[in-house]
Formats: C-alpha cells, sequence, structure tokens
C-alpha cells in the first residue's frame, strides 16, 4: 500500500490534467444518490400505506432492508465527500484511496442480493422452472466476484492500477447481467404463455410485463456500463463513470420499491367494476 504522499502525486496525476471531467462526477454520483434517496423514503410511505400490513413476510423484510442500508450508505456518501472536499480540501489522495473508494461496491452487493433474492422468489411462484436453480448459481457467483474484487482492490496500491482488477471485475459484470437477463426474461415468457385471448386478461399480462421491464432496465444499463467500465481496461478511467457507480446501490432499492407499489394500480385494474370482460376473437 502506497504513502499518503505517493497517493496524492498519483492522484494529481491522474486527475489534475482535467479537474471537471475527473472529479465533478464524484460530487454528481453524491448528489443523485441523494435524490434516490429521497425516492425511496416516498416509495417506502407509499408502500406502508396501502401494503404493509397484508403483504408477505419476505416483503416486509425486503423494505425493512432497504429502510436500514440506503440511508447507511447516503452517510457514507456525505462522509466521503466531507473528508475530500472539506477536511482534505485541495488534495488527491482521497480519490485513490481504496479505503473509501471500494466500500459502494459493498453496498451494492448487498442491495443487489436483497433485490434479486425477491424476484428470484417471485420467478420461481411464476414458473416452477429449473432454470431458477441457474439464476441462484449466477447471483451467489456474482455475489462471489464481487467479494472478489473488492479483496483484490485492497492488494492494489491506488486507483492508477485499477487495470490490475479487470478481469474479477468483468466476472462480476456479467454474471450481474446474465442474472437479470434470466430474472427478466423469466417473467416476461411466463406472462406472455399466460396469455387467455380474453381482452381484459391479456391487457393485465401486458401491463406485468411492461412493469417487469421498467424495474429491471435502469440496474441492468448499469450493469452493462460497468461491464464496459472493466471491460475497457483503462488504469484511470473509473471518474468518468463515477456518477453510476455512487447511485447504483440506491437504484436498485427504488426499482425494488417502485415494482412493490406498482401492484396497487393492477389491483385498481382488476377491481375495477367497469371493465367488460370478453375476448379477444369474436368467435
Amino acid at each position: 500500500m502506497l504513502s499518503n504522499a505517493e497517493m496524492e502525486f498519483i492522484g494529481i496525476q491522474a486527475f489534475s490534467a482535467n479537474r471537471g471531467r475527473n472529479i465533478t462526477p464524484y460530487i454528481a454520483g453524491t448528489w443523485l444518490a441523494c435524490i434516490c434517496q429521497g425516492v425511496i423514503w416516498v416509495q417506502i410511505w407509499r408502500w406502508y400505506k396501502h401494503s404493509a400490513k397484508t403483504d408477505l413476510t419476505i416483503v416486509r423484510a425486503m423494505v425493512g432492508w432497504s429502510f436500514f442500508l440506503t440511508p447507511v450508505y447516503t452517510g457514507f456518501l456525505l462522509a466521503w465527500m466531507m473528508q475530500t472536499y472539506v477536511y482534505h480540501f485541495g488534495q488527491y489522495a482521497t480519490f485513490v484511496n481504496y479505503n473509501w473508494f471500494t466500500q459502494p461496491w459493498l453496498f451494492t452487493v448487498a442491495a443487489r442480493t436483497a433485490v434479486t433474492s425477491y424476484l428470484i422468489h417471485r420467478t420461481w411462484l411464476l414458473t416452477k422452472s429449473i432454470w431458477i436453480l441457474v439464476v441462484n448459481i449466477l447471483l451467489s457467483a456474482s455475489f462471489t466476484g464481487a467479494i472478489l474484487w473488492e479483496y483484490t482492490n485492497y492488494r492494489v496500491a491506488s486507483g492508477i492500477d485499477a487495470y490490475l482488477n479487470t478481469t474479477p471485475g468483468i466476472l462480476w459484470g456479467v454474471l450481474e447481467v446474465a442474472s437479470s437477463g434470466f430474472i427478466s426474461g423469466a417473467m416476461m415468457w411466463t406472462f406472455f404463455r399466460s396469455r387467455t385471448g380474453w381482452k381484459s386478461t391479456d391487457q393485465v399480462l401486458t401491463k406485468l410485463s411492461v412493469l417487469v421491464v421498467q424495474t429491471q432496465l435502469p440496474p441492468t444499463l448499469m450493469c452493462i456500463a460497468c461491464l464496459a467500465l472493466n471491460a475497457a481496461n483503462i488504469p484511470n478511467g473509473y471518474s468518468p463513470f463515477i456518477t453510476l457507480f455512487l447511485c447504483k446501490p440506491q437504484v436498485y432499492i427504488v426499482s425494488l420499491l417502485v415494482f412493490l407499489n406498482s401492484r396497487q394500480k393492477l389491483r385498481k385494474v382488476l377491481n375495477d367494476p367497469t371493465r367488460v370482460i370478453q375476448p379477444v376473437s369474436k368467435l
């Protein structure tokens, strides 16, 4: 591990040439994470009013985990920014110090594991398919890859040597994208096969398919961006993408809460007394 003076020298070389491009994403990422935290509070309050008393224990556990995890992570980001822009203002060492930089990965693992476990459980109830075991394996492997990435980072001197961790980073990214794709594909295929020919029923199934895509798309796109970043093998190329990294845990939690609260709209559609149930075909 390098000394603070050595990390400061590396940080100056990596960030001072274009401070706007290299440093602004840290502020922007923290700002977006705080906005997502506000969205999370609103979504949790909506869930509490409409679904807290009737939801399953696993759902209440997921929401409780979100209630605990996200403010802790937001507090960590604020502490990191205070350390960087207040207590060490004008210094570059904290930007390449992995004691700070790697912690968002652990929070991402905690958020993603909870959210994906819930979606796997929902998908299993829908499909009863052996392929869900594959998703479980992918989830476990991606969790292992993330921990390996975190561990190897502590053996790297600074952010300037990030290329040494390309393989664990790519492993984690591929498994994240694969598990998300399996979950979305399994749910949408189940809804597609469940079509009955009745217009109102098929409309609900279409809404469910769109909901799955909407809730899975943001975190999946972030996984793809992270995968592309690690595959690019750019030693000091993390700064332009740091905004995505810093708000990634909140994006997973927001996706879960939006998914849970969207059930209220579907219940209203199903319970609408004015609905006319008729086949799509007139036969």
